[in-house]
């Protein structure tokens, strides 16, 4: 009888657990770049749209930055480093309408940079001023981890979706229609596409 038969596989067809701690940065990559289930992918409305005169939100998908941290964790553990600087967005030192922030994420020695962004809409100014409207930096820091992870290739995916999700009732997002799980199962086509085809896509083969 095969005693490896019922053994859990490893992460990875060419490397095993405890192999982890003696990755190159290449081979961390294959590991760091794999599609993220669908449960790491939150919706945000982006604005709303015409379309033939009907009036439907476009929605756009971001990864959840607790999966990054996590993903970072299981594969570089103790290898991996990040630095991020905020700043504030403002006309004056009193009027503050937005921060953005410089995030620099260092993995085995190699480091990338890029810079997120939050603010306040101009007509939400006076619901600021108000206190109507709470003004957070951590949006900004949000966003330039998810864009200085995408430079290690980390939901890296996510920028080559090119069907939009348009829905009806922001509610849909949360009801999970048929509409938003289709549009999920389209996320993870692309994901796989680009980690088994990534390569030949860089040097513009039509996959």
């Amino acid at each position: 009888m095969d005693q490896n038969k019922n053994k859990p596989q490893s992460v990875h067809k060419d490397l095993r657990l405890n192999d982890l701690n003696n990755l190159s940065y290449k081979e961390a990559l294959r590991l760091l770049t794999k599609p993220f289930p669908i449960s790491a992918i939150q919706f945000r409305p982006d604005r709303e749209v015409n379309v033939s005169g009907k009036k439907l939100y476009k929605v756009v998908p971001y990864l959840d930055t607790r999966y990054i941290i996590l993903r970072l964790n299981n594969v570089v553990p103790g290898n991996w480093n990040l630095e991020t600087k905020i700043f504030p967005i403002s006309q004056n030192e009193e009027n503050v309408y937005g921060f953005y922030a410089t995030s620099t994420l260092t993995i085995l020695g190699v480091s990338h940079s890029d810079v997120g962004s939050s603010f306040i809409l101009e007509n939400d100014l006076d619901k600021l001023r108000r206190q109507q409207v709470k003004l957070d930096p951590k949006g900004a820091v949000t966003d330039s981890i998810r864009r200085v992870a995408a430079l290690h290739g980390i939901g890296l995916y996510l920028w080559f979706l090119k069907k939009d999700l348009l829905v009806e009732d922001l509610r849909e997002l949360k009801d999970k229609s048929k509409k938003v799980v289709e549009y999920e199962k389209y996320i993870l086509e692309v994901g796989r596409l680009l980690y088994d085809k990534g390569l030949e896509m860089s040097f513009g083969e039509e996959i």
